[in-house]
């Protein structure tokens, strides 16, 4: 079976934060779009919860000292345990023209 998405997923890892009920949990992107991002975490979220997300993107490996992290409120959609750790599926707010710009020179810059 095919699976159909709105959004075209990259297999990319950067560095992330989760905040959560007043908890900031370290993360790390297993892939990531322009509708939303798979995060490896130390603990779930609920599905359905809200969180707010910055994600430190990277160029060449490094994080550009003079861009923002891309910062959203987010729902997460999925979750499920891999050993350890737990990956949860989060669905993007609107992201306004500017994080939409970011985001995508990122995915395309990634993508090459």
């Amino acid at each position: 079976m095919s699976e159909h998405r709105a959004h075209p997923r990259y297999e990319v890892a950067v560095r992330g934060e989760v905040e959560h009920q007043g908890d900031t949990l370290a993360a790390e992107t297993q892939n990531l779009s322009t509708g939303g991002v798979a995060l490896a975490l130390r603990r779930t979220i609920p599905d359905g919860a809200v969180v707010s997300l910055q994600l430190f993107l990277t160029q060449d490996g490094f994080e550009d000292p003079d861009e923002a992290p891309l910062s959203t409120k987010a729902a997460v959609r999925w979750s499920k345990a891999e050993g350890t750790r737990h990956v949860v599926g989060l669905q993007f707010a609107a992201l306004d023209d500017k994080q939409k710009a970011l985001l995508e020179r990122f995915l395309a810059a990634s993508a090459q």
